[in-house]
């Protein structure tokens, strides 16, 4: 097989059962869905009747173009380019099939977690729609301001709820009674393995300034970055995560409650051998982080923010959050392996 006829192999074909669906009549027809690569939701097209061939973009890990099927199998099964053209001509290469996560069998709360995951993600899905609308202007302007970019709010599937609302409490699939309480406000999921644990709403207004949706379950935010180096820093707030994250520096990053204890089921799969904590610049933030580090031998203070009471405040001031974060390493010994 030639390379021209390599890229009109059905790109359908290789993408199994994936969950898409059609936005648009461009290049013959452009169907949306998750991005089988980088897991982000409803940033993964396809055009499989392009007049050039099945071609595919992800607005967070296409590297800013179209990519042919070539380049699809390359990525999907880490081979070169010889090699992808060989498996397109017998079509050897495993089809995607999306997963069906496996959920948390820990559910004391009687709560239907299939069902309450479903209308998170649905609400999820609309509260992303919502911010890069213009109702999201203000919204996307303030997280700018904190420093965060769009590929970042993209990445982490933040969203915006326009509405102070509610839902029935059959919806979600939690124990009768009250319904499930929707605030206006910044949307922060908590996903790991493509499971969503919870759903933080920072609250336009009223108090408390947090909020979790009824039947959500504490997770270690960012747990799926544990999985990825050796070494995990640990914050109290999620989007701190994100601009950790955002800096680029390959890490863990991560973020629990404050007062919160680090739970072994969140680790099951991690590899971080090390941990830094990052506490906040106030008595809570050091008490919490204290009660973490005392669980091991490998969990480790970190640094107080130079300025600023967090990440956050720290990179508004000015601050170089990159070196910042880099510095943490020192708190780190060095094992007798090194």
């Amino acid at each position: 097989m030639d390379l021209a006829a390599a890229k009109h192999v059905d790109i359908l074909t290789l993408l199994g059962n994936w969950p898409l669906r059609r936005v648009a009549g461009t290049g013959g027809g452009e169907l949306h869905g998750p991005c089988p690569f980088c897991g982000g939701i409803d940033r993964f097209s396809v055009q499989p009747n392009h007049p050039e061939g099945g071609r595919w973009y992800c607005r967070g890990c296409g590297e800013n173009r179209w990519h042919d099927t070539i380049d699809f199998v390359m990525k999907r099964a880490g081979v070169d380019l010889p090699s992808a053209v060989k498996m397109l001509d017998t079509i050897q290469l495993p089809t995607f099939g999306r997963k069906r996560p496996v959920l948390p069998q820990n559910n004391p709360s009687g709560i239907d977690r299939e069902t309450w995951s479903s209308a998170a993600w649905k609400f999820v899905r609309d509260s992303i729609s919502y911010l890069w609308q213009p109702e999201g202007d203000k919204v996307r302007e303030y997280l700018h301001e904190r420093g965060l970019t769009d590929h970042t709010l993209c990445h982490w599937h933040i969203g915006y709820n326009p509405f102070n609302g509610a839902d029935s409490w059959r919806h979600w699939g939690v124990e009768p009674g009250e319904a499930v309480r929707l605030p206006a406000g910044i949307t922060i999921p908590c996903v790991a393995e493509d499971v969503i644990h919870y759903v933080k709403i920072r609250r336009d207004d009223g108090e408390p300034k947090y909020q979790m949706i009824k039947g959500s379950e504490y997770w270690l935010f960012g747990a799926d970055t544990y999985k990825e180096s050796s070494i995990g820093m640990l914050f109290e707030s999620e989007l701190d995560v994100c601009l950790a994250w955002q800096s680029g520096l390959k890490m863990g990053y991560a973020s629990i409650p404050a007062g919160a204890s680090l739970r072994g089921e969140w680790l099951e799969k991690a590899t971080v051998e090390d941990i830094v904590v990052a506490p906040d610049n106030d008595s809570g933030g050091d008490d919490g982080a204290a009660k973490i580090c005392a669980q091991s031998s490998h969990i480790f203070m970190g640094d107080h923010m130079p300025a600023g009471k967090d990440l956050t405040e720290y990179g508004q001031a000015g601050g170089n959050i990159l070196q910042w974060v880099y510095d943490q390493l020192e708190h780190i010994p060095c094992r007798p392996s090194c």
